[in-house]
């Protein structure tokens, strides 16, 4: 079996759980998140692609903005709890399974791409950032969310940066993925498919400057989110946001 089959077996275990924490998170932050991708995108309706989808919460948060929505993601029943929270929130949505690596859209049929927390977990990530550009229109922009999630497997400094982050902070429970976790999953399965993914071993957000840099991206910014105490230089979470070059 392909690691793209795998991953996709994983995040469909955790389905269930997942689409629950979801719709939690919709309706304790859901305006919060949603004005964060307003900085960018902005209030004018606009053909949007939300790449590894998972259960909805970009897709259905811009739907809801008025956005002409197309979600994707490699895990059928993530896209089927996908299809149902949409509903629930009355919104329609064309949600696709779909491999981010490897997009069947035409060249330019996209003004935005979204992605959370899905590059981390892809086999050819280098990819999926070339098909984005392929398929974002000129000037068109990609907004990624992603994480050093697993670096500490490969990065000894990283890891004992990461062991005191946890010595001095706590996750809230009530929102963590481990109390969504209902079918009770082996958390312990994606971080040995992990150690096979090629940004376990990379420094990022750099990685994802750089790689952009190469495919031919000239505006690109980055926002990080740093560990406790703020002083520390462990990235976990970032945010990409890159153009598409005009066709001049």
């Amino acid at each position: 079996m392909s690691i793209l089959e795998e991953v996709k077996d994983y995040w469909d275990l955790r389905s269930n759980g997942f689409s629950e924490s979801v719709r939690y998170e919709m309706e304790k932050s859901g305006e919060r998140v949603l004005n964060r991708l307003r900085e960018h995108i902005g209030t004018e309706p606009k053909d949007v692609l939300d790449i590894g989808c998972g259960p909805g919460l970009y897709s259905i948060l811009l739907a809801k903005d008025g956005h002409r929505v197309t979600g994707i993601d490699y895990s059928p029943k993530m896209v089927g709890h996908a299809i149902e929270n949409a509903g629930s929130e009355g919104v329609s949505s064309d949600f696709r399974v779909m491999d981010a690596q490897n997009l069947s859209f035409p060249d330019g049929s996209f003004d935005c791409i979204v992605s959370r927390n899905v590059l981390w977990n892809l086999e050819h990530p280098e990819r999926a950032y070339a098909e984005m550009l392929r398929v974002l229109r000129p000037r068109g922009i990609g907004i990624i969310s992603d994480g050093n999630f697993y670096l500490h497997l490969y990065d000894r400094e990283y890891s004992e940066l990461r062991e005191n982050f946890k010595r001095e902070s706590s996750e809230r429970d009530e929102g963590s993925h481990s109390h969504f976790n209902k079918d009770n999953v082996d958390f312990g399965i994606i971080e040995e498919l992990a150690k096979d993914m090629p940004l376990s071993r990379e420094r990022r957000p750099q990685w994802d400057v750089d790689t952009l840099c190469r495919l031919g991206c000239d505006d690109i910014s980055v926002r990080i989110w740093r560990g406790v105490p703020r002083k520390t230089d462990l990235v976990m979470s970032f945010e990409v946001v890159f153009r598409r070059p005009s066709d001049d």
